[in-house]
């Protein structure tokens, strides 16, 4: 290896301060004695340092048939909170009438969180924003009183709906043994003066209290000019990579940059300023009393009518590890799972200019890119977190406590793109390496010839102590050092923690991954060592370490390492790729890593796995299961499922619960249930299982009946930004006729239908009924079907595609705005993509 240009060094020798503890009016104990605390620096569950993972999803966004799916897959991506607004206009959008039935029934959406073995936090307002008609309050209470502020009138209406919240919880809040442990109270809170700020936030904690919202924590968004009550609710913060709210429609904010550097700057400078007077923030917040935590890192991004970002899956998961490198202890996510906006009773229930508020937003679509998206499917992003989500389950007791630092002489500029991006989260003697090489909308080079010095109690460590490495362009990583393994010591790793688990016999057995291709090398300490052996590569003995390199990552990549107490110690080097396929669960008896393409849910001991493959899967399972699975899918009369074994095959006269795609006792679609056993295959150290089926054919009928015409010009809102248009524009609209055959669920969990198109607003209508929408972002709109059986099986689809204007003051990215090929306008629809998705439920054979 060659000698580096430079040593990069970040001194942790300490001393670090110790946490305060004591002061936050917050903590709590269920009937269990389980303990939830919270100090200066981190989160306490039971009494151990907790990073949490926490996921946005909105109950009344989503159709509550599929609630406890949804939140299986949450789960399985690696959350363990999940958060959700209660949007008062959801629930009291006319005066007196609260209605908490069907999708807006919050007792039943958390009793599913709690029965999925996760926690809640609850964002009560009552304004919330989550781009809802007036934030979430209703029309009606805009006239009565002074809103946000402790105007009585106000106060009154807020007591009444912070009562029928407690009663939907009652028996569910932490004190009871339930799953919620904490209140979020309002949301982006930035007035100021008398009965507003902090006082109008303690008042708020007051009555929620009062009506028996008690909880462990109570929390305040903590971005922007925020005025709070000190140690009685904690701020909590976040970052977008972009703002659909930015005035712009030009380009970029450079603000957004500094999400991808390290930095312990918690109050972000973007989000929400269309909704206060200046950029410049000033708060109270004394932060050295608060640990960092987020509740609104970017999942994804909206589009509003005037401008809409087009994100990438590096560009939400980078700022995730920078985040966690930076000193976060909170890891949540605004969106984690999107959804649609329900249908009001008297109007629709978006954000709009015409309602007062600066942005016109879809009717019907909250999607966001989020790593689950509108109809529940998954983006590379939610693959990509779940890496960082298995590691911070598993190590971030370890990592809660340890102090960010960062370099002396690390990158001062937003526009420096050549100065190695890195921190350490450490104490005097341990921690983690943290490097962020990606930037949106920039290409970071390589950087050759790395080498870092930590600077430690007991003297210096080089990483890697043997040369210099080459950090890929567009790479972002964390690597461990002086790492205890059950009483060995892994003085470093190029390669990223993933997760640990046990083997059949319960010895431990740690999971790494080599980041971004860059060569894996383990250094470990001799003091406990007494041999190491690995399947691929070189364990050298020096005078005081073992070094293991030259390693060939992947299923059968595997290092034993014999402590002198006579202790065997796995580890398992997968390939970056293998990383983002691997989930972990309890299947067959046992936690378990499942290395899949597909999307997989733990589900009480079974593993449900949704495929969109053709006609073929595979997935690998460790430890091995020493026997056949039996597999059982849904599927129509007729339909073969063969699988790489040949065994018995079982038909079932019924339909098998969680098997059947609709509910035969409502009279909708249900087929004939049928298994087959899936023969234990081998790959490495794990068991490999093939599915095979017979591929089904599936088209659309797809129509034009209408041509676009020229709408009218696209004009400037109240906001000062381009405006939707309004409904008579649509005469303009181009539409075409979408028909499914009636038989087109047979064997299937889900149809999506996505719409390669071209155009400036895109819906679809089934009866005569709005039931999807979006805003063109360069992107083809998928849409998921199984919501609306039977009828899409009756009724053809209506896709009205709405004319993008040329020269439209609306910010899109550059390379999504289409050729007008000599026109003015453009609406088109090149072809409509069919996408099958199966469902194959997998257990252990039943014993001959």
């Amino acid at each position: 290896m060659k000698q580096p240009a430079k040593v990069l060094t970040i001194d942790a020798r300490g001393p670090h301060p110790e946490p305060l503890s004591g002061h936050l009016r917050m903590g709590g104990q269920n009937p269990q004695g389980r303990t939830i605390d919270v100090n200066s620096r981190y989160l306490l569950l039971d009494d151990r340092p907790w990073l949490g993972v926490m996921g946005e999803f909105h109950f009344s966004r989503y159709p509550e048939k599929y609630w406890d799916d949804e939140l299986l897959k949450m789960k399985a991506g690696g959350v363990e909170i999940v958060s959700t607004y209660v949007f008062w206009i959801h629930h009291e959008e006319i005066q007196g009438q609260f209605d908490w039935t069907g999708q807006r029934n919050l007792r039943r959406f958390v009793e599913l969180i709690g029965r999925r073995g996760l926690f809640a936090l609850i964002r009560c307002g009552p304004w919330a924003h989550g781009e809802c008609r007036n934030g979430g309050l209703p029309d009606w209470i805009l006239t009565q009183c002074q809103v946000r502020s402790n105007d009585p009138v106000y106060l009154d209406h807020v007591r009444r709906f912070y009562g029928e919240i407690a009663q939907q919880l009652d028996g569910l809040l932490w004190k009871d043994g339930g799953p919620v442990i904490g209140i979020q109270l309002e949301n982006e809170y930035w007035a100021h003066g008398e009965g507003r700020g902090e006082a109008h936030i303690l008042t708020l904690k007051r009555i929620a209290q009062e009506v028996g919202l008690d909880v462990p924590l109570y929390t305040a968004t903590g971005w922007g000019p925020v005025r709070l009550p000190q140690d009685e609710v904690l701020p909590v913060y976040g970052g977008y990579p972009d703002g659909f709210w930015d005035r712009e429609i030009e380009g970029y904010r450079e603000e957004y940059k500094v999400h991808y550097f390290f930095q312990h700057e918690r109050n972000d400078h973007t989000i929400g300023d269309d909704l206060r007077a200046e950029r410049r923030v000033i708060d109270n917040v004394d932060r050295s009393r608060y640990p960092y935590l987020t509740c609104e890192m970017g999942g994804g991004m909206h589009a509003s009518y005037h401008r809409r970002p087009r994100l990438s899956a590096d560009d939400i998961a980078a700022m995730a590890w920078v985040t966690v490198g930076s000193g976060g202890n909170l890891q949540g996510y605004y969106m984690y799972h999107g959804g649609s906006n329900p249908e009001g009773k008297l109007i629709t229930l978006q954000e709009s200019q015409a309602t007062g508020y600066p942005n016109d937003m879809p009717i019907v679509n909250y999607d966001m890119q989020a790593p689950l998206r509108e109809f529940g499917q998954s983006n590379r992003s939610y693959h990509i977190l779940r890496s960082l989500h298995l590691f911070l389950h598993d190590f971030g007791h370890d990592l809660a406590p340890l102090v960010s630092l960062l370099p002396p002489d690390g990158p001062t500029r937003l526009s420096d793109l050549t100065s190695v991006r890195w921190a350490v989260r450490a104490d005097e003697r341990h921690g983690y390496l943290f490097v962020n090489n990606y930037q949106r909308f920039a290409a970071l080079g390589e950087k050759p010839d790395v080498q870092f010095k930590i600077e430690l109690a007991d003297g210096p460590l080089l990483i890697p102590e043997t040369g210099t490495i080459t950090i890929p362009s567009g790479a972002y990583f964390l690597w461990p050092f002086n790492m205890d393994l059950g009483g060995v010591l892994l003085r470093y790793a190029t390669a990223e923690p993933l997760c640990h688990l046990k083997d059949q016999d319960g010895r431990p057995v740690y999971v790494f991954f080599a980041a971004h291709g860059i060569e894996a090398e383990l250094n470990f300490d001799t003091q406990n060592v007494s041999a190491i052996s690995c399947t691929s590569g070189v364990a050298e003995k020096a005078e005081k370490r073992w070094i293991v390199r030259d390693l060939e990552p992947g299923t059968g990549c595997v290092i034993r390492v014999e402590s002198k107490e006579g202790k065997t110690i796995t580890l398992l080097v997968l390939t970056h790729e293998q990383a983002l396929q691997a989930w972990k669960g309890e299947f067959a008896g046992l936690e378990r890593l499942v290395l899949s393409r597909d999307d997989l849910l733990f589900d009480d001991g079974r593993l449900r796995v949704r495929t969109r493959a053709e006609n073929e899967t595979e997935l690998l399972v460790f430890p091995r299961i020493g026997s056949p699975l039996c597999a059982a899918q849904t599927s129509e009369a007729g339909e073969s499922l063969t699988t790489s074994s040949v065994g018995k095959r079982r038909q079932r006269d019924e339909c098998q619960g969680d098997h059947c795609q609709g509910d035969h006792r409502q009279g909708k679609f249900c087929h004939e249930a049928a298994s087959s056993l899936l023969a234990e295959e081998t790959s490495g150290v794990f068991s490999r299982y093939r599915l095979v089926w017979k591929p089904k054919t599936a088209s659309v009928t797809c129509r034009q009946v209408r041509e676009p015409k020229q709408p009218p010009p696209v004009t400037l809102g109240p906001a000062k930004v381009a405006q939707i248009p309004p409904e008579e524009a649509y005469k303009a609209a181009g539409v075409w006729e979408v028909e499914l055959p009636k038989d087109a669920f047979g064997g299937l969990s889900d149809i999506y239908l996505r719409f390669h198109y071209v155009g400036d607003i895109a819906r679809l209508y089934l009866g005569g009924r709005l039931v999807a929408d979006e805003f063109y972002i360069g992107n083809p709109w998928e849409v998921g079907l199984k919501r609306f059986a039977p009828q899409v099986l009756q009724q053809p689809l209506q896709l009205h595609i709405l004319p993008l204007q040329k020269g439209a003051p609306i910010y899109l990215a550059q390379e999504a705005w289409p050729d007008f090929r000599g026109g003015r306008s453009v609406a088109r629809l090149d072809r409509i993509e069919v996408i099958l998705e199966r469902e194959f439920t997998l257990e252990p054979a039943e014993p001959a």
